[in-house]
C-alpha cells in the first residue's frame, strides 16, 4: 500500500510539473513602438517645354487680273440724208429814186421755190419772172419809156406817165406762175419754176432812195458724209492683289508640369509587437520538478528491484 500511494503521488506531481512546464512556454504578445525609415513615394512636379504644331496665319499679296471697262471717244463717218436749202437769188441793194434795174439768176433743176422781199418805201413794180415774160415785159415797155433792157434812171416825167399803166401792162404780158406786186413794200411767194434764167425788176417812183432785199430759196434733199463721235466702253486686263490669308505649320513650345515618382525615407512610429514568455519561471519549476519526480522515480524503481531480486534468491534457496 505504501508503494501504491508513493506511485499516484509521483504521477501527480508529474502531472504538475508538466503542467507548470506548459504554462511556462506560453508566449505572450506584446505590443510597443518603434521609430523606422521606411520608403515614401511621392509625385514630384516639374516643368518641361513640350514642342507641339500649331497652325500660323499669315497673310500675302495675291495677284489677279480683272477686265477694268474705259471709254474711248471713236471717231467714224456716216452718211446722212440732210435737207438743204439753196439760194439762187440774193439782192440786196440801194435803189435811187426813179430807178430801173434787172438782176437775174439761173435755176438749172425744176423746183418749187419760196421768195420774200422787204423794202425801206413803197415800189411802183416788183417783178420775178422767167425769160420769156421778161422779153415780152421789155417789148411792152419800150413803146412806152424806151429802152429799158439795161436798165437805169427815170425822169420823173416818164415815172408819171408809167405808173398809171404798169397795172394793165403787168395783167397783159406776166404769166401765172410768174410774180408781182404793184405799189408794195413787201411780199411773199411760192411757185413750181422749171431750169431757166429768171429776172427780177424793180422800180422804184417814190422819189426816195430805197433799201431792198430779196430772197429766192428752195429746199432739196441729199445725202453728206459726216464726222461724227461715240463714246464706246471698252475692257482692258488689268493686275490688281488682293489679301489672301494662308496657314503654315510651325513648331512651338508650352509648357507642362509633368509628375516624377521619387522615393524618400521618412521617420515613422509604427506598432509592433513582441513576444514575450512572462510565464517562463513555472517552466523552470516544472522541468526542475519533473527532474526530480523522475529521480523519485528512478530510486522507488531501484529499491523495488532490489527487493524482487532478494525474493528470488530466497525462493531460489528453498
Amino acid at each position: 500500500m505504501s508503494r501504491l500511494g508513493d506511485s499516484k503521488i509521483r504521477v501527480l506531481l508529474g502531472t504538475i510539473m508538466v503542467a507548470l512546464t506548459l504554462c511556462g512556454m506560453i508566449p505572450v504578445q506584446k505590443p510597443i513602438q518603434i521609430a523606422a525609415r521606411v520608403p515614401r513615394f511621392e509625385q514630384e512636379p516639374h516643368t518641361i517645354r513640350v514642342p507641339y504644331v500649331a497652325q500660323e496665319a499669315y497673310t500675302i499679296q495675291v495677284p489677279y487680273v480683272v477686265q477694268e471697262p474705259y471709254s474711248v471717244v471713236i471717231q467714224y463717218q456716216e452718211t446722212i440724208a440732210v435737207t438743204k436749202t439753196a439760194f439762187p437769188c440774193r439782192v440786196s441793194r440801194n435803189y435811187s429814186p426813179y430807178d430801173l434795174r434787172w438782176d437775174s439768176f439761173d435755176l438749172r433743176e425744176q423746183r418749187w421755190v419760196d421768195g420774200s422781199w422787204s423794202s425801206s418805201e413803197k415800189l411802183l413794180l416788183v417783178v420775178v419772172c422767167s425769160q420769156a415774160t421778161r422779153n415780152k415785159l421789155i417789148a411792152a415797155l419800150v413803146a412806152i419809156i424806151g429802152a429799158v433792157a439795161a436798165g437805169g434812171p427815170l425822169s420823173p416825167a416818164l415815172a408819171a406817165v408809167l405808173a398809171p399803166l404798169i397795172g394793165s401792162i403787168v395783167a397783159t404780158v406776166l404769166t401765172s406762175n410768174d410774180y408781182r406786186e404793184i405799189n408794195e413794200q413787201k411780199g411773199s411767194f411760192s411757185r413750181n419754176w422749171d431750169p431757166d434764167t429768171y429776172y427780177v425788176l424793180v422800180i422804184n417812183t417814190s422819189g426816195k432812195s430805197v433799201q431792198f432785199d430779196l430772197q429766192i430759196r428752195y429746199t432739196y434733199s441729199t445725202t453728206e458724209t459726216v464726222t461724227r463721235y461715240r463714246t464706246e466702253v471698252r475692257y482692258r486686263e488689268v493686275t490688281k492683289y488682293r489679301d489672301e490669308t494662308r496657314y503654315r505649320d510651325v513648331t512651338r513650345y508650352r509648357e507642362e508640369v509633368r509628375y516624377s515618382q521619387v522615393t524618400r525615407l521618412v521617420e515613422e512610429t509604427q506598432q509592433t509587437s513582441r513576444t514575450e514568455y512572462p510565464y517562463l519561471p513555472f517552466a523552470f519549476v516544472g522541468i526542475l520538478g519533473l527532474i526530480a519526480v523522475g529521480g523519485w522515480h528512478y530510486v522507488a524503481s531501484q529499491k523495488a528491484g532490489g527487493r524482487v531480486r532478494g525474493r528470488k534468491r530466497i525462493l531460489s534457496r528453498t
